[in-house]
């Protein structure tokens, strides 16, 4: 045997209602409204007071929103490149930097063995000649400025 189902119209009436709370209660979630907030407006949906429903709701245009939201993820996005291109030109200039330490200690360790080599050449015609440091210097051509070094 089959029911046959009535559909009445207080059946319909619930039905709608039943469907707008939902779409209210759905909208409502997607804006993040608060939920003190959210049960009262559903609860006026329920209660048919769809008049009050949007009556204290501020101005809001969703395409002004969406385009400032744009904006400021295109400036975040350029803010964000700007510091990447600083970063990495802040490190170029630390390799530079670190690059030309590096050819100051080399030159700095060419000059301590030249001068090293410099006073054993004065030292061996010392020696081999039984002279002066002076002598020594005059004959290797040191300059004056050297000497006092």
């Amino acid at each position: 045997m089959g029911y046959i189902v009535i559909w009445s119209e207080k059946r319909q009436r619930q039905y709608n209602s039943d469907y707008y709370d939902g779409c209210t209660y759905g909208i409502l979630m997607r804006v993040n409204v608060p939920a003190v907030e959210e049960e009262n407006l559903v609860g006026k949906v329920k209660e048919k007071k769809m008049a009050e429903l949007f009556a204290n709701m501020e101005h809001m245009d969703i395409q002004e929103e969406q385009r400032k939201t744009a904006e400021q993820r295109q400036r975040a996005e350029r803010a964000e490149e700007r510091a990447e291109r600083e970063k990495e030109r802040a490190e170029r200039e630390k390799e530079r930097a670190e690059q030309a330490e590096e050819r100051i200690k080399r030159a700095e360790e060419i000059i301590k063995r030249a001068e090293a080599k410099e006073l054993q050449c004065i030292q061996n015609l010392m020696r081999n000649t039984s002279c002066s440091a002076e002598k020594a210097m005059d004959m290797l051509e040191i300059s004056v400025e050297k000497r006092e070094r």
